[in-house]
């Protein structure tokens, strides 16, 4: 990792020359090692044979006593657990941050501005062009920049059946559940009294769900 001696020999010496910088060389050295990082999903799916890898001294063991091609190895078999049983938190991550650092270079929304959604009012500029409803992409970004009002949309839209399924299956039952309302009655979400503030406070805060 570079130390700060050689940024500052590209002529960034104060907070001030940092938050004029491109953040794009930042961006690429923390990506890194943010990939480096030997991450276990908390959404994986609990029942799966394994739920070792969510163990530290595993790890530690694993490197101390088998050779660096089988470290490898797990960690890679680790990074396809976490796409395939889990929501790829990891990656959902590497997007938030790369997403900020877009903000940051003030790039972000120049072409399309905010978007929200016609049922929840949640914004999803982040989503396709094309979309008005908040979608998968949509609700895998609150799970993961905004945790605690992703359990209060599930409260809202999340039928009791589905309580105890995976957090992949979740996500997909409530936003079908969002397109369903949305089907059902188009007519009531073509109003501009849709984003009410007090709508987005109450799934914000709980009050009223």
């Amino acid at each position: 990792m570079r130390n700060w001696s050689s940024w500052r020999s590209e002529g960034i010496e104060s907070l001030h020359d940092f938050i004029v910088a491109d953040k794009k060389p930042f961006l690429d050295e923390l990506m890194q090692r943010w990939n480096e990082v030997t991450f276990y999903d908390p959404t994986n799916d609990p029942a799966n044979q394994f739920r070792k890898y969510d163990n530290i001294n595993y790890w530690r063991e694993i490197r101390e006593e088998k050779s660096s091609t089988w470290y490898n190895e797990r960690k890679r078999h680790l990074k396809s657990l976490n796409a395939e049983s889990g929501t790829n938190v990891q990656h959902l991550i590497s997007e938030a941050i790369q997403s900020k650092v877009m903000a940051l270079n003030g790039k972000i929304n120049q072409k399309f501005g905010k978007k929200y959604c016609k049922v929840t009012g949640m914004d999803i500029t982040s989503q396709r062009e094309d979309s008005f409803l908040l979608s998968h992409t949509g609700l895998k970004n609150i799970l993961v920049t905004h945790y605690q009002l992703f359990f209060k949309l599930k409260d809202r839209y999340l039928k009791d059946r589905w309580r105890h399924a995976t957090t992949n299956k979740q996500i997909k039952e409530i936003a079908h559940q969002i397109r369903s309302q949305y089907t059902r009655k188009p007519h009531q979400y073509n109003s501009p009294q849709l984003f009410e503030p007090s709508m987005i406070w109450s799934l914000q805060t709980g009050q009223g769900v």
